[in-house]
């Protein structure tokens, strides 16, 4: 995210909206909100930049380490508590995270080969947005097979 100039910013507070400082970077990461992701090291995938700060606040600036594709969004993970609780009602941070390890079996193989040309568009098949991996986007086509073809046999 850092190298496309994205930050997420995050303010930790108690249940009475006090700050909480020094919440160290591997205690605060990101998981998906379907839980469709495989993240590369576990917790330390997605990890904040830094510990809280004195008014509770850090950034999540770093690479995205993990397989699979979650569409539906992300949700903040502090000291192992899903964020915002339930009872907040707050949706999903609005980012998609798709990885050409389809499978989420932290290699990038035939597997994932196999799963990209079932739903390619020649015969045309349903449209599937966690295949779609470069422009234009809203068709699988061969641009994200050439994508795909980058990352052949990497391992997370």
């Amino acid at each position: 995210m850092g190298a496309k100039g994205l930050t997420i910013s995050v303010t930790v507070r108690d249940c009475i909206g006090t700050p909480i400082p020094g919440i160290l970077p591997s205690d605060t990461w990101l998981i998906g909100c379907s839980n469709l992701l495989e993240l590369c090291g576990g917790a330390g995938a997605i990890n904040a930049s830094a510990p809280t700060d004195i008014n509770g606040q850090t950034t999540i600036t770093a690479a995205f380490a993990a397989g699979g594709c979650d569409v539906g969004g992300l949700r903040l993970v502090v000291q192992g508590v899903i964020m915002p609780g339930a009872q907040c009602g707050v949706p999903c941070i609005p980012i998609k995270v798709k990885s050409v390890d389809i499978t989420g079996n932290l290699l990038v193989d035939l597997a994932d080969f196999a799963a990209l040309g079932a739903g390619y568009t020649s015969p045309p098949q349903p449209y599937n947005e966690c295949l779609d991996f470069w422009t234009p986007y809203g068709v699988v086509d061969l641009a994200d097979f050439a994508k795909w073809a980058l990352h052949y046999q990497h391992i997370c």
